[in-house]
């Protein structure tokens, strides 16, 4: 069984943004300590620094948490992501298709059943090529 995961763009402005807030508010706490200032700054760049951390951290939870994984074994597949548990047999697919640019593979089951499964990072991302190779294979010896 191989197992490929379609993880979403990592966002660019957010760990951006909370790692300033982490280091701006853990140096504005420093110094506004070493150079006695009213406590009030203190709390503040404390507060600019939690705000910060939780901003990464929530920057990671959505990462992970709505990455698709795939996994692909000799009889079938399995699609697991947010909410989402779906599976068939290579036996009962009668089509897949996949846009031209790569990102957008729909595997069908009859005239009615159809899976869908889009790379967030688009048709490039190395998973859905190793995806699409793998599924391709299969397909094609399970015809024969």
């Amino acid at each position: 069984m191989k197992s490929y995961t379609l993880a979403p763009r990592l966002p660019r402005r957010a760990p951006l943004t909370g790692g300033v807030l982490v280091v701006m508010g853990v140096i504005l706490a420093l110094m506004a300590r070493a150079l006695n200032w009213p406590s009030f700054i203190v709390v503040f760049g404390l507060v600019a620094a939690a705000f910060g951390v939780g901003v990464l951290l929530l920057t990671w939870n959505a990462l992970s948490r709505y990455a698709v994984h795939v996994e692909i074994s000799d009889s079938g597949y399995r699609i697991l992501g947010p909410s989402l548990d779906k599976q068939g047999d290579w036996d009962d697919v009668s089509k897949v298709a996949l846009t031209p640019d790569g990102s957008h593979m729909v595997i069908k089951h009859g005239s009615v059943r159809r899976n869908h499964l889009i790379a967030p990072r688009g048709g490039q991302d190395p998973q859905m090529l190793a995806l699409i190779a793998d599924v391709s294979d299969r397909l094609s010896r399970h015809a024969a």
